[in-house]
């Protein structure tokens, strides 16, 4: 079996191996760029390739927006990350009452690979 990433005509085809406990095939295909891809993958037997199978698919980057609120000049808690929704244009939604009134600090989080990589705040007053 045959694999080939973003290249129709197999150009450097990289060789899939049956796991014969699972009836699945596996190939390497190495580190794929964030954005939309497509696996080629075609059998070869004695020479002579079958038709080619294709399958789009999206490589995502491992990264998310996190927030949480806490009272005016509190520490954040470890455990009270919520996720945002979108990456590069994040939003997220709150029910100001249930947090109480006062004070408070809205913070967002950018986490990259399993580590903060950019933080803000917003304080507010909730009524």
């Amino acid at each position: 079996m045959q694999v080939s990433v973003d290249d129709e005509s197999f150009g450097s085809p990289r060789s899939a191996k049956l796991d014969e406990s699972t009836g699945t095939w596996q190939a390497e295909v190495g580190r794929l760029s964030v954005g939309e891809h497509v696996l080629y993958a075609r059998a070869v037997r004695d020479g002579t390739p079958s038709e080619v199978v294709r399958t789009a698919f999206r490589v995502t980057p491992d990264a998310r927006v996190e927030w949480q609120v806490v009272d005016r000049n509190s520490p954040v808690d470890p455990a009270a990350w919520r996720p945002a929704t979108g990456l590069d244009d994040w939003s997220f939604g709150l029910s100001t009452s249930a947090y109480g009134t006062g004070h408070k600090t809205v913070v967002a989080r950018l986490v990259e690979r399993g580590t903060e990589t950019a933080r803000d705040v917003v304080w507010v007053r909730f009524r």
